[in-house]
């Protein structure tokens, strides 16, 4: 409980410019962590581009 008054007390001496600024700060670190997860180094699951597609054991289809 004593955690919740201290918080209180440090809420009420921010002004609000300072709390938009920390919302900025936040929503823009969040925006590089879903950025590093999705478009990170690390992605295995996709087929590399110089496959061939002929692994699958169909022949491609051929055009009139």
């Amino acid at each position: 409980m004593p955690a919740l008054a201290c918080l209180r007390r440090l809420c009420r001496h921010l002004s609000p410019q300072a709390v938009l600024f920390l919302l900025f700060v936040f929503c823009l670190f969040s925006v590089f962590v879903s950025a590093y997860y999705l478009y990170g180094w690390n992605r295995g699951l996709e087929p590399s581009a110089d496959a061939s597609e002929s692994d699958c054991g169909d022949p491609p289809p051929v055009a009139p």
